[in-house]
């Protein structure tokens, strides 16, 4: 039985779509002023280097 509405049907879709409302809440949380910008740049680069296959390597919005 899959929780959180699918997850765990199709694991490499359900890590992008996880992936991708991660990196929503960190925007809306720096926009709110919550998270610095340079800190999250910096969390990026070190994700990036450890898997730069992942979308927000390809395309830097923080």
């Amino acid at each position: 039985m899959a929780f959180g509405g699918g997850i765990g049907l199709h694991p490499v879709q359900d890590k992008r779509e996880y992936e991708m409302m991660m990196q929503d809440a960190r925007l809306t949380l720096r926009g709110k002023g919550y998270y610095s910008a340079d800190m999250l740049t910096l969390e990026r680069k070190v994700r990036c280097k450890l898997d730069p296959n992942r979308g927000e390597c390809v395309n830097p919005v923080e």
